[in-house]
């Protein structure tokens, strides 16, 4: 073998290698931007199944309005044994006007006609951006 060939070798085996790298870190990427998107889905699944239990309790009369702050207010842990994945979710209430805009604490926890919920969702390792899902909650029964 001359030193021609020898370089061509050379050159063909920097080639390939190029080569396989690219497609390993490509196919890592989509792995990666795969496993983010599963978790997204699941916290944003966390989050409007809270909604919606709250929705129904407050439809059924299991809860009056104004205990939903109190009920539904905090932290917690979402431990999933199956995927190995552990989601942090926050829960938080404001009051707020029709459109949403906060009111601060000011006279209207006597008898408040909106709230907003704000769910924040974060997993322990690997979810880029936490997810946070707002609903507006208003007060349907003006009697209780």
């Amino acid at each position: 073998m001359n030193m021609q060939e020898m370089v061509m070798a050379l050159f063909a085996i920097v080639f390939f290698t190029t080569i396989a790298l690219v497609y390993s870190r490509s196919m890592w990427d989509t792995a990666e931007a795969l496993d983010d998107g599963s978790k997204v889905i699941q916290a944003t699944h966390l989050a409007h199944s809270k909604l919606d239990e709250i929705d129904a309790k407050l439809f059924s009369h299991q809860i009056a309005f104004n205990a939903v702050i109190n009920n539904f207010t905090g932290t917690q842990t979402v431990d999933q044994a199956y995927t190995g994945y552990k989601y942090f979710v926050t829960y938080s209430f404001k009051y707020c006007d029709s459109l949403g805009v906060n009111l601060g604490s000011q006279a209207y926890q006597a008898n408040p006609f909106f709230y907003k919920m704000t769910i924040t969702v974060a997993a322990d390792h690997g979810m880029k951006v936490p997810v946070v899902v707002t609903r507006l909650f208003n007060k349907i029964d003006l009697y209780n």
